[in-house]
């Protein structure tokens, strides 16, 4: 085992522990995000010297799930099963990271839905006092959606198929 994936597995214990038990440790531990940002840097030097070792695909989308950048590790996961199709562990990190995309997702589209509809009730309150406000709510309501995030432009390729 590298001391990357040292390092990622520790991380993930460590977030694992409830708040209650890990009070101690935010003053005496190890910091989860900078052993996951030492674990990232460890596999991206081990990857300049072995570039097709799928292990180190597992390592460096590991760190990069501990840092939240999901989106990241999701390229690396999948760069890492191009190598090697039948690794469980590429695959069982693809999981979660596919898991915690699609939670951000749904978050993201009932929140949107919140916003929508209460541009508008905004809407229906400002035609209610004269019509006023209605081209501002409109406005708001349309300007909310935003860049989409990777995974949603592939549901959106995979639905429209």
């Amino acid at each position: 085992m590298t001391a990357a994936a040292a390092a990622a597995r520790f991380c993930k214990h460590i977030r694992s522990i409830p708040a209650r038990n890990s009070e101690r440790r935010a003053l005496y531990g190890h910091d989860p995000t900078h052993l996951a940002q030492l674990a990232l840097r460890d596999a991206e030097k081990a990857a300049q010297l072995r570039p097709t070792w799928t292990q180190l695909n597992a390592c460096k989308g590991s760190a990069l799930f501990l840092l939240e950048r999901y989106s990241d590790a999701e390229a690396t996961y999948l760069e890492g099963l191009a190598l090697d199709p039948s690794s469980k562990t590429l695959q069982d990190g693809l999981n979660q990271v596919q898991e915690v995309l699609g939670d951000q997702e749904r978050e993201q589209q009932l929140l949107l839905a919140e916003v929508r509809n209460a541009a508008a009730a905004a809407a229906g309150a400002g035609a209610q006092e004269g019509g006023q406000g209605t081209a501002a709510a409109a406005a708001a309501a349309s300007g909310l959606e935003g860049p989409l995030s990777p995974t949603a432009k592939r549901q959106r390729r995979l639905t429209a198929t």
